[in-house]
């Protein structure tokens, strides 16, 4: 027989019915760490988001300051053009009748100024201007009908300039185009 299992006719000691239950302090010390677990992991998370938030939020900041650093010299030559055409509003609101070609002149000059900051960093027109419709590069803004098939996406005028640049195409040209669109009532050529 066994040491470990009792005599058949032994019954098993039974604790008097007031013992203290020897796993209570066990148990006791177990609620206790769970409850501690729970907070400090709480606690963690919290700081986490914290953390992240706030790494997020240094990020954009710096992201910021990266992109106005780049734009700042266009943004001030850009700048000096806005207090030019402020300038000639203020000069051309007081004056009682301005000359439209001194008008022109002064915006030729403005533009001819834009044209040479956008230069400057190797944005420049896309020219010359495809006589054929290149949706690559062209926008057709007006379609105009073709006289005949030969005709068909011709390029007709350019309604607003097109620009490229050192990574591609910054703004496609405005076109006017020609479609061709066969009768549908003429006779079929053989």
């Amino acid at each position: 027989m066994n040491e470990s299992e009792p005599a058949p006719d032994e019954a098993p000691s039974i604790p008097p019915p007031n013992a203290p239950d020897p796993l209570a302090p066990v148990v006791e010390r177990l609620a206790h760490i769970e409850t501690a677990l729970k907070d400090h992991f709480g606690e963690m998370r919290g700081l986490s988001r914290d953390a992240l938030r706030s790494a997020h939020e240094e990020t954009e900041r710096q992201r910021n300051v990266a992109a106005l650093g780049a734009l700042r010299p266009l943004l001030n030559e850009l700048l000096a053009v806005h207090d030019d055409l402020s300038r000639l509003i203020e000069h051309y609101s007081g004056a009682p009748a301005a000359d439209p070609k001194d008008v022109a002149a002064n915006l030729d000059g403005l533009r001819t100024e834009l044209d040479e900051i956008f230069e400057r960093r190797g944005v420049v027109p896309l020219r010359p201007l495809a006589p054929k419709f290149d949706r690559d590069t062209q926008r057709a803004v007006h379609v105009l009908p073709a006289e005949i098939a030969s005709d068909d996406m011709a390029v007709v005028g350019e309604v607003r300039i097109g620009f490229h640049g050192p990574g591609g195409v910054v703004r496609r040209a405005d076109v006017a185009i020609r479609r061709f669109a066969p009768d549908p009532q003429a006779p079929e050529a053989t």
